[in-house]
C-alpha cells in the first residue's frame, strides 16, 4: 500500500518542447497525450483511475543520440521538469578548465542545416583521406540520401559508408541503419564500426533471432530489436528472415518511412541479371528498399557491360529516381554515383597515392607427362562435345549442353589448379557415370525431366556464384544426395569432404548425370581410366607448376638459409590445392624447421573458423619483427573482407581464375589503402615457352602451354582495361570459357561487342568531377571543421585530462617510443592508466590484435597515419573520449560536488575596454522541428556590462565576441577576495536581467533561423519535385514511345530507341510502369509534407539552455 500511496504523489505534468530528466538522462517532450496503459493493467489498485499522461521523449545526450522513448509520467519514478538556469555562482574555475567544458560541449552541438562543418571524421579511428569525404558531404545535401559508391577495390568504401552514418546519426537525420552484405563480411563490418566509428552493431542471424525469443517473447522480431543490424543477404532472402521482415514492413510506402537508412555492400551481388527480378536477393532488396529513407550501395564492379542490369541495379538503389526500362536520366546519375580509381588518387604533389602494380610471371617448365595429359582431356572434351552435337533429343539437348560444358570447363579448371583437385572432381565425374548406366535412374530422370532440369540450372546457378563471391559454410546451402553418395563411396579427409560437398562438384554431378543419353566411347572410357590413374598417382605429389612455385618461395622468402621480412600471399580456388601445398611445403627442409612450420604457414579456407580466421588475419598483419609468419595459403573464401596488406606485396595466383572479378578481389586484397610498399607485384604461373607475338584474339592452339598462355595474356589485356575491368567482367569471364573450351560454347562475346560493352560503361561511369578538384574542396571542408569547433588534437587531450581529473583518476601517461630519435611524436603519446567501473570501457581495442599487449594511443591524426596499428587513434567517439565528455557535460545537471566545476570563469581585459564588469553566458539552443526530431543545436552568447546601479544589454554578437577576444584567461587562484565579492554582488543583482538577455537571444536566434529553415524547406522541396519530374517524364515518354535523343554525355540514351523498348514490354510491365506513373503526383505531395512538418518549428520547439558564464574584469582590478 505504501507503493501506491507513493506513486499516487501529484507531479507536475510536461508540455511539448519540455526537458525532462527520466532515467537518469535528459530528453525533450515531442508529445503528450492520455492514456489509460496503467487502467487496463491495474483494474485491482485504488489509483487505476487516476489521470494518466503518456509523454513522448526524444534524448538530448549525445551518448543516446535521437534515442526514443514512451513513458506514463505518472508512475515513471523520479522523473522530473527541469528548468535550467544560469549557473550558482559560488566558486571559480580555472579558465582551462572551464574551457575544456565548453568544447565538450560545443562538441555535443550539431546542426542539421549546416553543411559546412563536417564532424563525422573527427569521430572516426582512422585517418580519413580527402576523397573519402566526397559521400558524406553529397550526403549532408541530400533530402533522401541515394548514393552508389563504386570506388576501386582497396580505396575504402566501408570507411566512406560509415561516414555517412555517423554523420547522418550525428544530425539526428536517422537512428536505424541496417547493413546487407555476404555472410562473410558480417564480423569485418560489426568490427570495422565498432574500432573505427564508435558504433555497436548486432548481427541478425537464426541465433539472435533465437537469442532476442528467450529473452523477450516468442513474438519478439529482430529487425525491430536494435537500432543498427547488420545481416546476410542470403540469411535475410528467404525463410525466417524474408517472413520476420515482412511482419515488421507497412503494407504500403509510409511517410516518413519505416526504418532509416539501407546500406547494401556487394551491391552488384543483388543485381538483377539482364535487368531480370528472379533473384531471390534482388527480390529481397525490391522488397524493403522503398521503406528505408536512405540508401548507400557500395560495389567496385557496378556495370557488367549489360545496360539492363546496370539500370535495374539503379531502380533497387532509388525507385525515385531511376527505372529498370529507362536510360537514367545523367544529372540524376552523376549526383549518386562516387567512382574513383587508385590511378586517380593524386597526393598534394601530384603523385600517385597508391603503389604500382606490377604483373610478373612463375616460369613453369612443363613436362611431357604433363603436355600428354592435358592432351588427354582435350581430346575427351572433343569426343563428348562431338556425341552432343550428334545427339537427336532435341527437348533435352539444350540441357545436356548446359551440363557437359559444365563438367569440361571444371575439370580444365582443376587440372589447372593442381592434381589432387582434379582427381577429386574427375572421381565424382567417373562414379556418376557409372550410375548413368542403371536403367532404373535414367528411367525415373525420364519421368521427372522438368524437376532435373531446373534443379540442374539451379545447382549450376549457385556453383558459379559461389565462386565468383564465395560464402561460408558452403554444405550449409548444398543439398545434393548424389554428391553424398560419391563422398560415401571414397575414403577422404575432412577437407577433401569440403571439396566434394562445395557447389561446384554438386554441380559437376548433377551435370554428369543429366548426360546419361551421351553413353561413352571405348575410345572415352579408356581415356578417363588413364587420366584417373595419373590423377590418383599425382595426388599428393607436387606437379611442377606446384614445384616453380615451391621454387619462387624458396628464392625469395629465404636468403643465406634465413627466413627474410618479405611474405606472400598464395590465392587458390579449391581446398585440395591449398591442402597439398601445404604439404608439399611442408616437406621442404630449411632453417632448421620447413617451409610449412606453424609459425611461418597459415591458412584459411572456407571452414576456418572466425576467430581463427581473426587470429591470421591479425599475425599477418603484425610487424615481421614480431610475427614469424611469413605465408599465408588461401582459398576465395579470403579474397573479400580481409585486409592483408600492411606487410604484404606479393600474391600469387595458383591458378589463374577464369573470372576476372575474382581475380581482382583477391588482388585487392594487397593493392589498397594503407599499403605500405610502392609497388605491388602480382605473379602467375605461366609456360617458360612464352610466344611473345602471342595474340589473345586469335588463339588457335590447344596445348597446355597455349592455354596457360592465353590465360597469362589475358590477364595482361584485364590489367590494361582495369579502369573498365570490373564492370565488364561477366564479358571477359564468358569469352575465357568459351576459348577455354576450343570455342565450343555459345556464350562468349566477339571482339566487337567486347568493345562496344566497355565503351558502354566507360561512359556511363565517368560522370564525376576531377578527383583532384574536389578533393582540394574537401580538404577546406576538413580544416574549417576543425578550427570552427576547436577539434585540434592538444584541445582533445585536454578535455579528457580534465574529465579524468574531475572523477579522481589518475592521468594519461606520457610515452616515447624506444630508440626513436626523430621527436616528431614527442608529447603526442600516451598510455591509458589504471582504469576500472565505467571507466574500462576505455580499454576497448585497446590491446594489439596479434600480440595483445596494450599499445599506447594519440589524438593526433597525423601521428596515428605514421605509426599505423602499432598505435590507437582516440576519437570523439572512442569509448575514453566519450566517457570523458559525458561527464564534462553532466555538470550541467549534476549536483555540486566538492572538485566539480562551477561552470565560471573569468577572463581579464585591458583597461578602457569595457565601462563596466562585462558578463558572457554560454548557452546550448537546441531547435527540434514538429516531428520531434532534431534540426538545429549551436552555441550562443548572450551578455552586457554590469554597473553598479545598471544593466546594459548588449544586442550585437560581434561586439561580445570583441570582448571575448581583448580578453586573458585566469586561474581561481588570481582572484582576490574582493574581485569574487563584487563580481557575486552584481551577479546577484542582475540575474534576472541575464536570463531575460539569454531568452532574447533564444527568440532572436530563432527568428534568423526560421529564415533558414524555411530556405532549405524550399531547396528540398525543389529537389524533390525536380527527381520525381524527371523520372515522371521518362516513364511517360517510355509508355508513349517518344524519341529518347542524344543525351549530354554523347551517346545514345539507350541501347535501343525508346519505340524498341515501348515495344519489347509486356502487358504486365506497362501497367507497372503506369502504377509508378500515377502515383508520382501522390509521392510528390507526401514527400513535400513530410519536408514542411521536419522544419516546422513551434516557439516551443526552441530551447536556450544556459551552460556557463565568463566574466570580463578590467586588467587593473588585479593590481588593486
Amino acid at each position: 500500500m505504501a507503493r501506491q500511496t507513493a506513486m499516487k504523489t501529484t507531479k507536475a505534468i510536461p508540455e511539448i518542447g519540455d526537458l525532462v530528466r527520466v532515467r537518469q538522462r535528459h530528453w525533450v517532450v515531442t508529445a503528450v497525450r492520455p492514456s489509460d496503459a496503467l487502467s487496463s493493467a491495474s483494474q485491482d489498485t485504488d489509483f487505476s483511475e487516476d489521470p494518466q499522461n503518456l509523454v513522448e521523449l526524444i534524448s538530448i545526450d549525445e551518448d543516446a543520440r535521437a534515442e526514443t522513448l514512451s513513458v506514463v509520467w505518472e508512475i515513471e519514478p523520479d522523473a522530473s521538469v527541469e528548468n535550467p538556469k544560469l549557473p550558482d555562482l559560488r566558486r571559480f574555475d580555472d579558465y582551462a578548465t572551464f574551457e575544456n567544458f565548453l568544447n565538450a560541449v560545443r562538441w555535443g552541438a550539431v546542426s542539421n542545416i549546416n553543411d559546412k562543418l563536417i564532424q563525422s571524421p573527427y569521430r572516426s579511428g582512422i585517418t580519413i583521406e580527402d576523397y573519402q569525404l566526397d559521400p558524406v558531404v553529397r550526403a549532408v545535401n541530400m533530402a533522401n540520401v541515394s548514393l552508389m559508391i563504386a570506388d576501386d577495390v582497396g580505396l575504402g568504401k566501408t570507411v566512406e559508408a560509415g561516414l555517412v552514418v555517423q554523420e547522418m546519426l550525428l544530425r539526428y537525420r536517422a537512428r536505424t541503419v541496417l547493413i546487407v552484405c555476404p555472410a562473410s563480411l558480417q564480423l569485418k563490418w560489426q568490427e570495422e564500426m565498432r574500432a573505427k566509428f564508435g558504433l555497436d552493431f548486432r548481427i541478425v542471424n537464426t541465433a539472435y533471432m533465437r537469442k532476442i525469443r528467450r529473452t523477450r517473447g516468442v513474438r519478439a522480431n529482430p529487425w525491430t530489436s536494435y537500432p543498427r543490424l547488420i545481416t546476410s543477404m542470403d540469411w535475410a532472402k528467404s525463410g525466417d528472415g524474408l517472413e520476420l521482415m515482412r511482419e515488421v514492413l507497412p503494407k504500403a510506402v509510409t511517410y516518413p518511412r519505416k526504418f532509416d537508412i539501407l546500406i547494401v555492400d556487394e551491391a552488384h551481388n543483388v543485381a538483377p541479371q539482364n535487368g531480370s527480378v528472379n533473384s531471390n536477393r534482388s527480390r529481397f532488396i525490391r522488397l524493403i528498399s522503398p521503406h528505408f529513407a536512405h540508401h548507400i550501395f557500395l560495389t567496385a564492379t557496378p556495370h557488367n557491360g549489360s545496360p539492363e542490369s546496370w539500370r535495374a541495379l539503379l531502380e533497387l538503389l532509388d525507385n525515385q529516381r531511376f527505372s529498370r526500362y529507362g536510360e537514367p536520366d545523367p544529372e540524376q546519375l552523376a549526383g549518386v554515383l562516387v567512382r574513383r580509381l587508385k590511378s586517380e588518387i593524386l597526393d598534394n604533389e601530384g603523385k600517385p597515392v597508391f603503389p604500382v602494380r606490377v604483373m610478373k610471371d612463375i616460369r613453369v617448365q612443363y613436362t611431357d607427362e604433363e603436355r600428354h595429359i592435358y592432351e588427354l582431356l582435350q581430346n575427351y572434351m572433343k569426343t563428348r562435345l562431338d556425341a552432343l552435337q550428334n545427339s537427336t533429343d532435341a527437348e533435352w539437348k539444350n540441357y545436356e549442353k548446359v551440363a557437359l560444358f559444365f563438367v569440361l570447363q571444371t575439370l580444365k579448371k582443376r587440372l589447372f589448379s593442381s592434381p589432387r583437385a582434379f582427381a577429386q572432381t574427375l572421381r565424382a565425374h567417373l562414379h556418376t557415370l557409372e550410375g548413368n548406366k542403371n536403367s532404373e535412374h535414367q528411367s525415373k530422370r525420364k519421368e521427372n525431366r522438368q524437376f532435373e532440369m531446373s534443379r540442374l540450372e539451379r545447382l549450376v546457378q549457385e556453383a558459379e556464384l559461389a565462386l565468383e563471391k564465395p560464402e561460408l559454410p558452403h554444405s550449409d546451402t548444398v543439398e545434393n544426395k548424389d554428391t553424398n553418395t560419391v563422398f560415401n563411396s571414397y575414403e577422404t579427409d575432412s577437407d577433401e569432404r569440403d571439396d566434394l560437398e562445395d557447389p561446384e562438384n554438386a554441380a559437376v554431378v548433377a551435370s554428369t548425370a543429366a548426360t546419361y543419353s551421351l553413353e561413352l566411347s571405348t575410345q572415352e572410357r579408356d581415356m578417363l581410366r588413364e587420366l584417373r590413374l595419373w590423377a590418383e598417382n599425382m595426388m599428393n605429389r607436387a606437379d611442377t607448376k606446384l614445384t616453380a612455385i615451391v621454387d619462387w618461395i624458396k628464392r625469395n622468402l629465404i636468403q643465406n638459409g634465413q627466413w627474410t621480412d618479405r611474405r606472400v600471399i598464395l590465392f587458390t580456388e579449391y581446398t585440395a590445392t591449398l591442402n597439398v601445398l601445404k604439404d608439399i611445403l611442408g616437406s621442404v627442409e630449411i632453417a632448421g624447421g620447413t617451409l610449412a612450420d606453424r609459425d611461418r604457414l597459415m591458412s584459411i579456407h572456407g571452414r576456418t573458423p572466425e576467430d581463427e580466421r581473426e587470429a591470421i588475419k591479425a599475425a599477418f598483419q603484425a610487424d615481421p619483427a614480431i610475427s614469424s609468419v611469413r605465408i599465408l595459403l588461401a582459398t576465395d573464401a579470403a579474397s573479400e573482407g580481409i585486409d592483408l596488406q600492411n606487410w604484404c606485396a606479393d600474391l600469387i595466383h595458383v591458378e589463374i581464375p577464369w573470372n576476372p572479378n575474382v581475380m581482382e578481389q583477391r588482388n585487392g586484397r594487397v593493392d589498397r589503402h594503407g599499403q605500405k610498399s610502392k609497388e605491388v607485384r602480382i605473379w602467375h604461373p605461366v609456360g617458360c615457352e612464352i610466344d611473345k607475338d602471342f595474340k589473345v584474339d586469335t588463339k588457335k592452339a590447344y596445348t597446355l602451354e597455349a592455354d596457360a598462355q592465353y590465360l597469362y595474356k589475358t590477364c595482361l589485356k584485364v590489367e590494361r582495361i582495369r579502369n573498365d575491368l570490373g564492370s565488364v567482367s561477366d564479358v571477359i569471364a564468358d569469352e575465357v570459357k568459351n576459348i577455354m573450351l576450343a570455342g565450343r560454347t555459345t556464350t562468349g562475346y566477339g571482339a566487337d561487342e567486347r568493345a562496344r560493352r566497355q565503351q558502354e560503361v566507360r561512359k556511363r561511369l565517368q560522370v564525376a568531377d576531377t578527383v583532384a578538384a574536389s578533393s582540394k574542396k574537401l580538404h577546406e571542408t576538413l580544416i574549417n571543421t576543425q578550427k570552427e569547433l576547436h577539434l585540434e588534437p592538444e584541445v582533445i587531450r585536454s578535455a579528457v585530462d580534465t574529465a579524468l581529473r574531475l572523477s579522481e583518476k589518475n592521468p594519461l601517461i606520457p610515452y616515447r617510443v624506444p630508440n626513436d630519435e626523430s621527436g616528431l611524436d614527442e608529447g603526442k603519446l600516451f598510455m591509458l592508466p589504471p582504469l576500472s567501473g565505467d571507466w574500462g570501457i576505455a580499454y576497448t581495442g585497446i590491446n594489439d590484435p596479434y600480440t595483445k599487449k596494450i599499445r599506447p594511443v594519440t589524438f593526433d591524426h597525423e601521428v596515428a597515419k605514421r605509426r599505423g596499428q602499432d598505435v590507437v587513434l582516440l576519437h570523439l567517439n572512442h569509448p575514453l573520449v566519450a566517457m570523458s565528455l559525458h561527464v564534462l557535460r553532466e555538470e550541467v545537471w549534476a549536483p555540486k560536488r566538492a572538485g566539480s566545476l562551477n561552470r565560471v570563469a573569468v577572463r581579464a581585459v585591458p583597461e578602457g575596454t569595457l565601462s563596466g564588469l562585462g558578463v558572457l553566458v554560454v548557452s546550448r539552443l537546441i531547435v527540434s522541428g514538429s516531428d520531434g526530431a532534431r534540426l538545429h543545436e549551436e552555441i550562443t552568447l548572450a551578455g552586457g556590462l554590469m554597473k553598479a546601479g545598471s544593466f546594459a544589454r548588449e544586442d550585437t554578437l560581434a561586439t561580445l565576441n570583441e570582448w571575448f577576444e581583448a580578453g586573458s584567461p585566469l586561474l581561481a587562484s588570481d582572484l582576490t577576495s574582493r574581485i569574487e565579492e563584487v563580481i557575486k554582488e552584481r551577479f546577484e543583482k542582475f540575474r534576472s536581467n541575464l536570463e531575460r538577455a539569454v531568452k532574447s537571444r533564444g527568440e532572436e536566434r530563432r527568428r534568423s533561423l526560421l529564415r533558414r529553415f524555411d530556405e532549405r524547406k524550399k531547396s528540398e522541396e525543389e529537389k524533390i519535385e525536380k527527381t520525381l519530374g524527371a523520372l515522371e517524364s521518362q516513364l511517360q515518354k517510355l509508355l508513349t514511345g517518344s524519341t529518347i535523343g542524344e543525351n549530354e554525355q554523347g551517346f545514345t540514351a539507350s541501347m535501343f530507341d525508346a519505340q524498341q523498348l515501348v515495344e519489347g514490354l509486356s502487358e504486365l510491365d506497362k501497367k507497372e510502369l503506369t502504377s509508378r506513373l500515377n502515383a508520382i503526383p501522390d509521392a510528390i505531395l507526401k514527400e513535400k509534407e513530410l519536408i514542411a512538418i521536419r522544419y516546422h518549428v513551434e516557439e516551443d520547439d526552441v530551447r536556450n539552455i544556459p551552460v556557463g558564464m565568463i566574466f570580463l574584469i578590467p586588467e587593473t582590478w588585479l593590481a588593486a
